[in-house]
């Protein structure tokens, strides 16, 4: 009995932390499809749409981080972390990180 119990909450947790990057790629797909000028202004704290979020299908929230990447001005390196929380008020958290080039 013990086994499947830890057994369950290892699949909660594992289909969790598939929502949670489905979540963060789309975050990702809808930045790098944004004006690339506008990127660093637009996803930084005060920015519209800004750089926190709430995961849609998880109790849970995500930051994004933008930084140039070499100080080249046509290359940018995003990291969007999320976290959550399970059903048992255990906390998880991953993070996805990409490189943006101007087109």
């Amino acid at each position: 009995l013990q086994l499947f119990v830890y057994c369950t909450t290892l699949a909660e947790a594992a289909g969790n932390t598939t929502l949670a990057v489905n979540e963060t790629q789309n975050k990702m797909e809808e930045i790098r499809n944004h004006d690339f000028n506008a990127i660093v202004t637009d996803y930084a704290s005060g920015g519209t749409p800004g750089n926190t979020f709430t995961l849609t299908s998880l109790n849970g929230t995500g930051t994004i981080t933008t930084s140039q990447v070499g100080g080249s001005s046509s290359l940018l390196q995003i990291q969007i972390s999320v976290s959550w929380q399970n059903k048992n008020s255990r906390n998880f958290a991953t993070a996805l990180t990409g490189l943006i080039a101007r087109r």
